[in-house]
Order: structure tokens, then C-alpha cells, then sequence
């Protein structure tokens, strides 16, 4: 596995941790609402009976899940920072953290760093080969699975 394929990985898998948070807030409404309505003076009258309960335990099955993922990608997350900071150059770090970690477009790294975009693009190639450099067998133990 490459430098690249890697941080792209980790990168979208930004967006799955984003779903995952956004599932276990909507199941823990669905369970505090469910809660809320079999409470007594609660609710609309409508009997709990199996298919309540059922619900209930499917969305927290749900919530279960998704707070699972939730942590399995900020676990991912933080490995990746751990080998970014490990590099020794601080801007070859700074634009693998910027596109990588912070989700940010060539034109926000460029901006923050004040350099030109063709000048990011070609620390960021320097980088990866920095990064492929110093993480070698973990990326090639990567690539074994």
C-alpha cells in the first residue's frame, strides 16, 4: 500500500465517522422518545406491547453499532495523526494534516501556509515519500490485509 492510498483511506473514511455520529444521535432521540412515551402520564396512549419493545431493542442495537464505528474510526484517525506528526518536517506535516486529518481543499492549505498551490503540491509529494519512507512496514504490512 502507498503513502496516497492510505491517507485517502483514512481521509473518506472521515465522511463514515461523520454517518456514524449522526446515527447514534438520531437512535438515542428514537430511544429517549420511545422512553418519553411509555413513561407513565407520557405518551399517546397507545399500548407498549412486543412491537414497542421490539423497536426499542432494534434501535438500540443501532445506537450499539454506530457508537462502535464511531470509535473504530477515530481510533484510525488517530493512528494516522500519530504517523503524520511523526515526520520530521513540520510543513510536510502540516499539509498531510491539513488535507488528511482536517479534510481541508489544496486551496485552504495553500492559504493558510501563504505559499502558492503548485508549491503545496510538491511538498505534499516530498511528504508522502517521507511518509512511505519512515512507515514502510506498516504500510507494506497494510497491504497484506
Amino acid at each position: 500500500m502507498t503513502a496516497l492510498t492510505y491517507l485517502e483511506h483514512v481521509r473518506t473514511r472521515r465522511f463514515l465517522a461523520k454517518e456514524a455520529q449522526q446515527a447514534v444521535r438520531e437512535a438515542r432521540l428514537d430511544n429517549y422518545a420511545i422512553r418519553s412515551a411509555n413513561a407513565p402520564g407520557g405518551g399517546s396512549g397507545r399500548p407498549g406491547g412486543s412491537d414497542l419493545s421490539d423497536l426499542y431493542i432494534r434501535l438500540e442495537e443501532k445506537e450499539l453499532n454506530a457508537a462502535k464505528l464511531l470509535l473504530e474510526l477515530q481510533n484510525e484517525q488517530a493512528e494516522a495523526r500519530e504517523k503524520i506528526l511523526a515526520l520530521s518536517d513540520d510543513t510536510e506535516k502540516a499539509v498531510l494534516m491539513g488535507r488528511y486529518i482536517n479534510d481541508q481543499d489544496w486551496r485552504a492549505i495553500a492559504d493558510h501556509a501563504r505559499m502558492s498551490l503548485r508549491t503545496i503540491y510538491r511538498i505534499h509529494r516530498e511528504a508522502l515519500g517521507s511518509f512511505e519512507e519512515l512507515h514502510k512496514d506498516f504500510l507494506n504490512a497494510e497491504s497484506c490485509h
